[in-house]
């Protein structure tokens, strides 16, 4: 690569036959309307800077883009996945390369990562086990997120939540991913909150 490249390429910068090769041979990932390098993406508050030029203060990164923010995924997703708290934004809205849509968000659900508001790492497992299909679910994210904290917040979670869309999903998968890591039903470990970051 060449040196003084920035960290966050928009597609003037380079030619589409540059561009393809760069990524081809990953040392380019796309992301958001624009391109990563690879040694941006090493770090919490660098990936979700990169991710915080396709935010505002109004939306909050989820799913698979918090998942990758979080560090629970190796490469971002080619999308960049935001919310928006019921009210403040269309269904779903065109945002860089990605979109918005509109969630109910409570405030323990979110926090702040620099500039960046981004689901929770529990928040993120558990709408990862609800509204991913069988083709893009992928639980070795879910256990990555949820291993700090346990499984035993994801089922207060579920439980605490009336009406929660895709629940029986999410509790299926749960337990899937409960037996596979070795653990029982009952598993109550709790471990320390998120780092490096401030809650609202």
């Amino acid at each position: 690569m060449c040196p003084g490249l920035a960290d966050h390429l928009t597609d003037d910068r380079l030619s589409v036959a540059e561009r393809s090769a760069l990524v081809l041979d990953r040392e380019l990932y796309p992301l958001g309307g624009g391109y990563v390098l690879p040694d941006a993406i090493d770090g919490l508050a660098l990936r979700a800077g990169l991710v915080a030029v396709s935010a505002s203060d109004r939306r909050v990164a989820e799913l698979d883009t918090a998942a990758w923010v979080w560090g629970a995924r190796a490469v971002p997703p080619a999308q960049v996945e935001l919310a928006s708290p019921i009210g403040l934004a269309p269904r779903l809205s065109a945002v860089a390369a990605g979109h918005t849509r509109e969630v109910r968000l409570a405030e323990s659900d979110v926090t702040r990562i620099g500039s960046l508001w981004i689901t929770t790492r529990a928040r993120t497992a558990l709408d990862l086990l609800r509204y991913r299909d069988e083709l893009s679910y992928r639980p070795e994210i879910v256990r990555d997120l949820v291993t700090p904290s346990g499984f035993a917040e994801l089922d207060r979670m579920l439980n605490a939540r009336t009406r929660l869309p895709h629940a029986r999903r999410a509790r299926a998968r749960l337990a899937r991913l409960r037996i596979a890591s070795g653990l029982d039903a009952h598993d109550e470990r709790i471990g320390s909150p998120d780092p490096a970051v401030s809650h609202r």
